[in-house]
C-alpha cells in the first residue's frame, strides 16, 4: 500500500502493463488456435466422432485378430495332444521291442551254450 501512496502512476502503469501482456497472450492463443465459437464446437464434435469411429474400427479388427489367434491356439493345442499320444504309443512300442530283443538275445545265448 505504501507503494501506491508514494508512486500511484507507477503502480497504475504496472497494472496496465500486466493486463496488456495477459490480453496479448489470450489474443495470440485465440489466433493460433483459429477457433471461433460454433464452428469450433462443431469441429470438435466432428473430430471426436472421427476418433470414435476410428477407435471402433481398430477394436473390431483387433477382436477379429484375437479370435483368429485363439483358433490357432486351439488347433496347436489339439495337434500337441495328438503328438503326445503318438509319442507315448511310440515309447511303449519301443520299450516292447527292447524287451523282445533282450529275450531273443538271451535265447540265442542259451542256444549257443547248450550242446
Amino acid at each position: 500500500m505504501r507503494a501506491v501512496r508514494e508512486h500511484p502512476r507507477l503502480v497504475v502503469a504496472k497494472v496496465l502493463g500486466l493486463l496488456a501482456v495477459a490480453a496479448c497472450g489470450l489474443l495470440l492463443g485465440f489466433l493460433l488456435r483459429g477457433d471461433t465459437g460454433a464452428d469450433a464446437s462443431a469441429d470438435a464434435a466432428r473430430t471426436a466422432q472421427v476418433r470414435l469411429i476410428s477407435t471402433q474400427q481398430t477394436l473390431r479388427s483387433e477382436a477379429g485378430l484375437l479370435e483368429t489367434m485363439r483358433a490357432q491356439l486351439d488347433r496347436s493345442r489339439t495337434a500337441r495332444k495328438r503328438t503326445a499320444v503318438r509319442l507315448r504309443t511310440a515309447q511303449r512300442a519301443s520299450a516292447k521291442l527292447r524287451r523282445d530283443l533282450r529275450r531273443v538275445r538271451r535265447a540265442l545265448s542259451r542256444a549257443r551254450e547248450s550242446p
